[in-house]
């Protein structure tokens, strides 16, 4: 069965370093795992600058998300995860086969980015996602966490309102879903 990404509901947000990942599914009864979903998780190590002395950078950071695999070798993530980024790695989560990647775009508006693996050979064995673009009121999903030791939680919601608001930056307007 073919999963398809809600992409605008991909932003992920990174609170106590989970990340949440929407994918459109029929159920979520059966065990899931990241080979057939096509996720990998991105390692990011980075240093923000110090705005009252912009010549000094902050101290080192390191965050941990989810990434989905497109079409073309591109992951998407959110733009917060690479933010200030100085080594952004690829993981796959069944072997823990790791390799540097690189920011192909950022779209902070939108909070979103594309990644790139050094060696496209890499994501062999994923099928790429395809972006849904047909999701309506009544739709099941699938929110995809990593929880604090890395493991991958699935929680099924319904989709019971689409509206078009601020998010997630006071600078435009963008179609959210709210699930129940």
């Amino acid at each position: 069965m073919r999963t398809k990404i809600l992409l605008f509901l991909f932003a992920v947000t990174l609170l106590d370093g989970a990340a949440t990942l929407w994918a459109k599914k029929q159920s979520t009864t059966q065990a899931v795992q990241p080979r057939q979903l096509s996720l990998l998780r991105v390692n990011v190590t980075g240093q923000g600058y110090d705005y009252f002395r912009p010549w000094q950078k902050r101290a080192p950071f390191s965050k941990r998300a989810l990434g989905a695999v497109l079409s073309q070798g591109r992951v998407l993530v959110t733009a917060d995860l690479v933010a200030n980024q100085n080594y952004v790695e690829l993981e796959r989560a069944e072997s823990g086969e790791k390799i540097a990647a690189s920011v192909e775009v950022v779209d902070y508006e939108a909070n979103l980015a594309l990644l790139q693996p050094q060696d496209k050979k890499f994501l062999d064995g994923l099928t790429p996602l395809e972006l849904a673009t047909d999701t309506i009121v009544g739709d099941r999903i699938a929110a995809l966490q990593l929880d604090q030791t890395g493991a991958l939680v699935v929680t099924d919601g319904l989709v019971t309102a689409l509206q078009v608001m601020r998010y997630p930056v006071e600078v435009g307007e963008f179609l959210t879903y709210r699930l129940s």
